[in-house]
């Protein structure tokens, strides 16, 4: 399936790269810049952080817990203020890494196609952690084409 789903988008991002390049070439930048532009999750990262830093300046400790549930690593119900603090900076700093300046890595390396491959992999390897029951079959696959990808990420 994550060979699938890579492939099914490399084609479809090409296709729309290809579409707009008949329009000229403003147009394929354009449609380039605004394909790479949609590929970077800025705005979500900046607003989960501080929807979760307001509540812990509100001192609503169990509020912030709720709301950091999803984007951090560890169990939220049992953390104090400073380590869910600690665990909600340490998960903006992957989500950085991973949906940020990968996402550039990639785009840089093989153009906005390849970021967009990079985020479906992403992106598929985060739905099979998260609940593996149902994605038994991909979860391994997954997995490992995420190692390969970040290995490559990390070691240039």
């Amino acid at each position: 399936m994550t060979v699938f789903v890579a492939g099914f988008v490399w084609f479809g991002v090409k296709f729309i790269l290809w579409d707009f390049s008949l329009l000229g070439t403003v147009f394929s930048w354009l449609a380039s810049v605004l394909l790479l532009y949609a590929a970077l999750p800025v705005k979500q990262i900046k607003t989960d952080i501080e929807k979760i830093y307001q509540l812990l300046s509100e001192n609503n400790l169990d509020a912030a817990r709720e709301k950091a549930a999803p984007i951090i690593s560890v169990d939220a119900a049992y953390q104090e203020k400073d380590q869910l603090i600690k665990a909600v900076v340490e998960s903006a700093a992957k989500s950085t890494a991973e949906a940020i300046i990968g996402v550039l890595f990639y785009a840089f390396l093989g153009g906005v196609a390849l970021a967009w491959v990079y985020k479906a992999i992403i992106i598929i390897n985060s739905y099979a952690e998260r609940d593996s029951s149902h994605y038994i079959g991909i979860e391994w696959f997954s997995l490992k084409s995420e190692l390969i990808i970040l290995i490559l990420f990390l070691r240039m």
